[in-house]
């Protein structure tokens, strides 16, 4: 029952991960650049990160229907005092869930470095904090639409102009409301 569980998931998982980065991409390339620069980054993301964990999803796929394979063939069905009948190896039921929780903890470290790996945006972050390791490799990557200025650091560049300007408009009311509050105050001193 619990393999059964385990694939269901699994299919959903990939079906979907390849349904979400088909819509980020339709979705990415229908948005105006200039009218919606923020919605046009969130888009990129979801399509950078659903497009990275394509692999690593359908590899651990792989890997837990080959556990699961590994372990049916030790313990297939129980008999009537519950204990495993072994069809190729016998096994008790205790070294089976170690195997099978320690697989699946292995894989999902798997998951997390290779999502690292894949993304543009983690793995720039991880070079730039010294994976010396990590500059050697080189990992292909194609972007949903050929940009000669990375998008997302035109969204975070106008994203700092537009807070730099708030903050001016914020400073200057602010020296205003204090030249006219001593103002005020020096005029009522003068009474």
């Amino acid at each position: 029952m619990l393999f059964l569980t385990v694939f269901v998931l699994d299919s959903t998982t990939i079906i979907v991960n390849f349904t979400a980065a088909r819509y980020c991409k339709r979705r990415y390339r229908a948005l105006d650049a200039p009218k919606s620069l923020n919605a046009r980054y969130q888009a990129k993301e979801a399509f950078e990160l659903a497009k990275s964990m394509q692999p690593a999803f359908f590899t651990i796929y792989l890997a837990k229907t080959l556990l699961a394979i590994i372990l049916l063939s030790f313990c297939y069905k129980m008999d009537e005092h519950l204990r495993c009948v072994p069809f190729l190896f016998p096994a008790t039921f205790a070294d089976l869930e170690v195997l099978f929780f320690m697989t699946h903890t292995i894989l999902s470290t798997l998951l997390i470095a290779w999502l690292m790996l894949k993304h543009p945006r983690f793995r720039r972050k991880i070079n730039s904090k010294g994976g010396d390791v990590l500059k050697r490799l080189h990992i292909q990557y194609e972007a949903p639409v050929g940009d000669k200025v990375p998008e997302g650091d035109l969204y975070f560049e106008t994203l700092e102009a537009s807070w730099n300007v708030a903050h001016a408009v914020a400073q200057r009311k602010k020296s205003r409301s204090w030249i006219y509050h001593s103002h005020h105050f020096d005029d009522n001193c003068d009474r």
